[in-house]
């Protein structure tokens, strides 16, 4: 089994990706909730069920004005820290 490394555009952090797709688990939409899963529509009907287990803050969904919601929970969590 052999590792390559991808190199994100949005972010400055190397991910470790396993060349055998099958060893990959992929994570559902509940429990990687991005902000492209609202962008225009909501297109996660696990989480519109059961809620969001985990906020995936790419694209600086936590820092910017661009996703409120995102930015709102982000400074929730920093509040109480």
């Amino acid at each position: 089994m052999s590792l390559q490394t991808v190199n994100s555009s949005s972010a400055d952090v190397g991910v470790c990706v396993m060349c055998t797709v099958d060893l990959l688990y992929q994570y559902s939409c509940e429990w990687n909730y991005r902000p492209d899963h609202c962008m225009y529509m909501s297109n996660c009907h696990a989480a519109e069920l059961r809620g969001v287990s985990v906020l995936h803050g790419c694209r600086r969904a936590f820092h910017i004005d661009k996703w409120p919601v995102f930015r709102a929970i982000y400074q929730a969590v920093v509040n109480v820290s």
